[in-house]
Formats: structure tokens, sequence, C-alpha cells
């Protein structure tokens, strides 16, 4: 018997305006009848986690002043300051644990402890700050409390484009790359994504510590865009050095220790959500050139991603974002441990982003409905019952 989640969704998708397809009806079929029990089934009895809002940063509204541009990244120390990568600052923006402003890392410029685009940020158990520029392609690191300046180097692309930083690990650095088809890569790097591990110069120990089918990308000429809705790979970095990747496809992560433990698989059963008549015909007459056009025809999924991001918190387990059906305007994200148990749910505005999970607290973007103003929000987590 099809659950009552599944006819809720095909109800939200007959609202919607969602043809769902044969292949979308077999695979909330088979989710509701796996092994185990349904979707539902599984999650059924599981906390519901509740987010209050304790601070914001780049309000219009709000007495500070402080604008923001795009946050890029955002990362959080051991004494709970949050540290936040914009787009509008030369630097790295600092604030407390109540989210006043303790300054900038970093100015604008080309040499050591300077930046042109600071797109990531990481910190260490030691709460050491790993700055990446995007433009340089460098990594820069900081010492903890007072923020100075201890070393930078440039990453070498090595033929594939490089992705940017994951993280930082006992070992070395973890960094992300990705080939493009028409790139004149050899077969086996086109579409591929991979992360290497690199050590303090630049020099790759590990070639490849994880790989995964890159997102499909449409060409002409030398001209290239991502497939709408197609499968992309996630690789994201626990505070505890695990090291998550796996395709949005489905809910299949791969967690693997740079210790060199053996690599452990979490599979998370999902209901999938169907790609709307309206969606599809938005994507496709929003494009210009008639050879892409005709290829989203041709090649645009009929099922959306099974998840759109992945966040490790800081007690081992992973928030995943759900895909959401068109007209709906939350994200319903599962908390899953190691196991690959859902432990916790919870729903969130469409328009939220999150980057971190540490001490109680989630740390995100919001991005206003109304006036497309972006803000750095924190949330305090309530468990409930």
């Amino acid at each position: 018997m099809i659950s009552l989640l599944v006819r809720r969704e095909v109800a939200i998708a007959r609202s919607s305006g969602v043809a769902v397809s044969l292949v979308a009806s077999l695979l909330i079929l088979v989710a509701s009848l796996r092994p185990g029990g349904s979707a539902e089934a599984m999650q059924a009895h599981v906390p519901v986690l509740t987010l209050t809002e304790v601070f914001r940063i780049g309000d219009e509204n709000a007495e500070d002043g402080l604008l923001l541009g795009r946050p890029r990244d955002m990362a959080v120390d051991s004494r709970g300051r949050l540290y936040v990568a914009d787009s509008g600052w030369d630097g790295l923006l600092v604030f407390s644990d109540t989210g006043v402003s303790e300054g900038v890392i970093g100015r604008a410029g080309k040499g050591p402890g300077e930046f042109e685009r600071v797109s990531a940020v990481h910190i260490d158990a030691k709460d050491s700050v790993y700055v990446w520029d995007n433009l340089q392609k460098r990594i820069t690191i900081f010492s903890p409390d007072d923020h100075e300046y201890v070393h930078s180097f440039a990453v070498l692309s090595d033929r594939m484009i490089i992705g940017g930083l994951v993280g930082a690990t006992d070992r070395g650095f973890l960094v992300r790359y990705y080939g493009i088809p028409g790139w004149s890569l050899p077969a086996s790097m086109e579409n591929l994504a991979k992360v290497k591990l690199l050590d303090w110069s630049g020099t790759a120990i590990m070639d490849s510590v994880a790989y995964l089918q890159g997102q499909e990308t449409l060409m002409h000429d030398v001209r290239g865009m991502h497939l709408p809705f197609g499968p992309e790979p996630h690789f994201v970095l626990a505070p505890d050095q695990t090291l998550y990747y796996g395709s949005s496809s489905a809910i299949h992560l791969v967690r693997t220790a740079m210790d060199g433990a053996s690599n452990e698989a979490i599979d998370v059963p999902h209901i999938p959500v169907g790609v709307s008549k309206g969606e599809r015909d938005r994507i496709i007459q929003e494009e210009d050139e008639r050879v892409f056009r005709r290829m989203l025809r041709d090649r645009l999924p009929e099922i959306k991603p099974a998840f759109v991001r992945i966040v490790p918190d800081d007690e081992g387990r992973i928030w995943i974002a759900l895909s959401h059906a068109e007209n709906v305007d939350v994200v319903e994200w599962l908390v899953v441990d190691s196991t690959g148990t859902v432990v916790a749910r919870t729903e969130l505005p469409e328009h939220v982003r999150l980057y971190a999970v540490r001490d109680g607290r989630a740390y995100g973007r919001l991005t206003s409905p109304e006036t497309g103003v972006p803000m750095v929000v924190a949330w305090a987590i309530d468990h409930g019952e």
C-alpha cells in the first residue's frame, strides 16, 4: 500500500502541475515498499527540531550598519566565534558568539595575507583559520586567537579545474577538482569530480582520496552549462576529520576517515520529487540559444536530485536538505547518524542555506524573499522531547 506520505507528495505534485511520469511513480512505489519499511515509516516518531533565531547580521533595518554582498561560506571556532566569507568584503569577517563584529582578517591584494576573492573558510580543532581565495587559487593559514598570518601557497590545477578547499586535516589539505568535457582532458578525467590531499607546499600526497561522476554539462562550441536538476557530487569534511561524499542522485553517502580506516556507506530512503511541467517549460523558454533549448528538451531529468545540500555537525551526524516540489516554500532537513538512521528532522524556508552546525547552533544565509538582501543568521537548536 502506498503510504500517506507518498499520497501527500502526489497531491502536491498535482496541485502544482507536476506530470508524475511512470518512472517517478515506480520510484515512489519502490521507496514505500523497500525492506525495513517506507521512508515515512522509518521517520515516524523522529524528533522534530525547532530552530530559534539568536542573532542576524546584515539586516537593512538593524543599527549595526553592516551590509553583506553574498555570504559564500561560514565556520565556527571553539569559542563560538563566527567566520564569514562574503563576496562584498576583501577579507574574512569575524563575529563574536553574540553576533558582534570583531573585525576583518586580511585585506585586498595579492601579497601574503591578502585576498582577491575569499570564498571558503575552515577552522580546525585548534582554531587555526584556513581561507580559500578562489581567484588566486590559494590557501592562507592564520593562527588561532590573534589571527596572525602563518603561511600560504597556491594550488596547482594539474589540468583539471580547481573547485576549492574542502577542509584541513592533520595530514594536509583536501582540495576539490573537476573536469569538463571539451577541455582536451583524457577520457578518465572528463566529467569527473575528485578530492586530492595536499601537503603544506601544495604537493599531492594522495591524488584521489575520493571521486565521483561530475555534474552533467551541456556543451555547444566553447560554451557549456550544467544540466538543471542533474545530480551533483558533494564532498564535505566533518569536524572530526571524516570526509563524507556522494552524488545527489540518491542519499547514498560514503564516509572515510583520514587515518586509513575502511570506508562505510550511509543509505537513507527518500521519496523522489518530480520536475513539474511548469519548471521544465520555464527552464527551456528562458534559454536564448536554440541548440541548448533542444538539448534541454531531450535531457532534462524527470526526477529532481534526492538532496541539495549536506552539512556535518560536531556530533558525528549529517544534516541533509531534501529536494522539494514546485510551489512548496519549505525545505525538509533530515539529521542522520553514522548508520544512516534518521534521528531528527526539521523544516526551514527555501531561502535559508545552512553552512555550519556546532555547539547547539546552526549558522546559515537567509535571503530576504522581499528584497533579495542576504543576511547571516544563527539559530539555537531545540531538540524537543
